[in-house]
């Protein structure tokens, strides 16, 4: 009896003991503050994300550092930096639990208030100091996601985030928690990586182009195609197409998607359209059908999507106006801009050099930096940062841009430079190389030089697919004796016909294009006319007549020959000089209606004239159309002898009937 009194006294005073110590305990718990690092690691595929488990592992994870990545989580596997993460905290105020950013981890009846700034991961994780005691749910941001994989490259499906933990946290070994100091917490949330989207561009069907060709007035439909990947998700989509100068916008985007998304304009996607190209981005809601599509099968992400592939299609067209030069490109792409930063504001002439042709033989070029969001505002250039630039020329055999071997360099200290000793007849494209995090604005300012912007960007580069090139042809005539060939003449008129000989060239119908071609023809011959008459304003005729010529905007069509009427009139001038542009590859024919005055019409056959269109033609030597004069027969000749006896003929018979009437 005495000795089990002893064993209950001994339990007793042991009981008090840990009664005394375990609040010691636990308000050193309480008052303790723990460093969180999480580590992105990037898994090989998806089958290593889906595969991969701790309990496998040996040793296990038991929060400490993971020394070895690729050993731990697989072959192909590592760590990254440019991942956003944020920390959200239990407690009385915040996000309501249910938020679809929490991905369901966390508890629907309660709120959860971020801690602190977001966290970029670097090479080593991102940090989170002085964390206290209490819940914690862990959010990847997509949005200050600064990450870009190889070839553009974004991050996709996700494993062991949104995470929740409970701090303080037990270390493994029962020795203590994860602290502040020299125990830190390391958390290893897992992504996978989806393709960046593929985009093409291509003239529509029932394009008017032959052999990369096309005449002044003919409509271009374009279509471009883009897939958006499987387990791609985004905060931005966007298309921005500026049209060089010889096009004319249409302002008549479509756009449609398959696997039953519709986009509603307005709703679903904004457009800006102007005469020279648009700007069409998706909505958050527009956004959002995508992501059903495309998002990662996953409960656990923002949003659950079906894991396919999207094919979004945008058809539009341009037509070529009166700006058109001849045999030069009417170079036309589109860019697409992508990702999950929506502070960068897309715009047209991002990423898409214009053609230029020189002055003075050089192209000038002027490089700045500016913010991507819509302030715009100036930046300091980089610190050791050179900017390569590539000059591409345009060939009119291949219709492809050719690079020329030229480059020029600036830096901070030298901001601008040109490219000299180029043909004045050629067109060129400067292309600068790709500087990572930057998006190059393209611009021509009033005297034709090059503005180069370069705009801060956090999301992957804009993806830009080759131009779509197209171009017009021309031909030069004279109008000249066919005896005397240094001889020109003007006031021939002719009409242009095609291969068939069965229809004629006219204006498409539009009242001031009627009013602009009437306008010319009457100035034409009113200067013609002061010419041959030498009058006294001639100068100020052909003034006239040349700004009559210059605001006319020609656009073509064919009319069948019962409409002659409409048919466009081609006039030799001064010079005898006339000729035909903006027109397709391709064989026609003149056709003169009207020769110079004192100068006999062809007939038959030689009233048409075949001629060629193509490389080179407008540029070739003037095709020779000829004329014979008019002549009176020479005194003394058998004409002279023959018209003098038919008139002694007429007078007899005459003098004949006359005599009879009388008698």
């Amino acid at each position: 009896m005495r000795k089990s009194k002893k064993i209950i006294s001994l339990v007793l005073t042991f009981v008090m003991m840990l009664a005394i110590f375990v609040p010691a305990l636990t308000n050193a718990a309480d008052g303790q503050k723990t460093k969180v690092i999480i580590h992105k690691i990037l898994m090989k595929d998806e089958n290593a994300l889906k595969n991969h488990n701790d309990d496998n592992k040996n040793p296990k994870y038991d929060g400490n550092q993971i020394n070895n990545i690729t050993n731990y989580f697989g072959e192909g596997s590592k760590e990254i930096a440019g991942v956003a993460f944020d920390i959200y905290k239990e407690g009385d105020e915040g996000i309501q639990g249910d938020n679809a950013i929490f991905g369901g981890v966390a508890d629907s009846t309660k709120k959860y208030k971020k801690v602190g700034d977001t966290v970029l991961t670097k090479a080593n994780g991102a940090e989170f100091k002085d964390l206290e005691n209490g819940t914690y749910i862990i959010v990847e941001n997509r949005e200050k996601t600064t990450y870009v994989g190889e070839n553009g490259k974004s991050l996709s499906n996700t494993k062991a985030v949104p995470a929740k933990i409970t701090l303080p946290m037990t270390l493994s070994d029962g020795s203590g928690y994860f602290n502040n100091a020299d125990k830190p917490l390391h958390l290893y949330p897992k992504n996978t990586e989806s393709g960046k989207p593929e985009i093409e561009k291509k003239l529509g069907e029932n394009a008017p182009v032959v052999d990369g060709s096309i005449k002044v007035g003919d409509t271009i439909p374009y279509e471009v195609t883009t897939t958006v990947k499987a387990g791609s998700t985004y905060k931005t989509l966007a298309w921005g197409d500026k049209v060089s100068a010889g096009l004319t916008f249409n302002k008549d985007v479509t756009i449609t998607a398959d696997n039953g998304v519709t986009l509603q304009k307005n709703t679903d996607y904004t457009i800006d359209e102007t005469d020279d190209g648009f700007m069409l981005k998706l909505t958050d809601a527009g956004l959002l059908k995508v992501s059903k599509v495309t998002a990662p099968d996953n409960p656990q992400l923002p949003i659950q999507g079906q894991n396919k592939d999207l094919k979004i299609t945008l058809k539009y067209s341009a037509t070529v106006n009166n700006k058109a030069v001849v045999e030069n490109p009417l170079d036309n792409t589109v860019t697409l801009h992508y990702g999950n930063n929506k502070s960068f504001v897309p715009e047209p002439g991002d990423n898409n050099p214009p053609p230029v042709k020189p002055k003075n033989k050089e192209i000038k070029v002027s490089k700045s930096f500016i913010t991507g969001d819509a302030s715009h505002s100036q930046l300091q250039w980089p610190d050791n940062l050179e900017i390569t630039f590539v000059l591409k020329v345009y060939n009119p055999d291949t219709n492809k841009w050719d690079d020329t071997g030229k480059t020029i360099k600036l830096t901070k200290n030298k901001v601008t430079d040109s490219f000299k000793d180029l043909d004045e007849n050629k067109v060129y494209k400067v292309v600068e190389k790709e500087v990572k995090g930057w998006v190059p604005n393209y611009s021509l300012d009033s005297e034709g030089n090059l503005i180069i912007k370069n705009k801060k960007n956090d999301n992957p580069p804009p993806i830009t697919p080759d131009p779509v090139v197209v171009r017009t042809y021309g031909k030069k005539f004279v109008k000249v004796d066919k005896s005397q060939q240094d001889k020109t003449l003007s006031g021939a008129k002719f009409y242009v016909m095609n291969e068939n000989k069965d229809k004629y060239l006219a204006l498409k119908d539009d009242s001031q294009l009627a009013t602009e071609q009437k306008a010319y023809t009457d100035a034409q011959d009113a200067y013609l006319k002061a010419v041959k008459d030498n009058a006294a304003n001639k100068d100020e005729l052909k003034t006239k007549r040349d700004a009559a010529y210059k605001a006319m905007k020609i656009q073509w069509k064919w009319v069948e020959k019962s409409e002659v009427a409409k048919a466009y009139v081609l006039i030799s001038d001064e010079n005898g000089k006339f000729e035909i542009t903006g027109l397709a590859k391709g064989s026609y024919y003149l056709e003169e209606f009207k020769a110079p005055d004192g100068y006999t019409l062809p007939q038959g056959d030689a009233r048409y004239t075949k001629f060629e269109v193509g490389t080179g033609t407008y540029a070739q030597e003037a095709l020779k159309i000829n004329n014979v004069k008019v002549t009176i027969p020479q005194t003394g000749g058998m004409g002279a002898v023959i018209v003098v006896l038919c008139g002694l003929a007429i007078v007899g018979v005459g003098f004949a009937i006359k005599k009879k009437i009388n008698a």
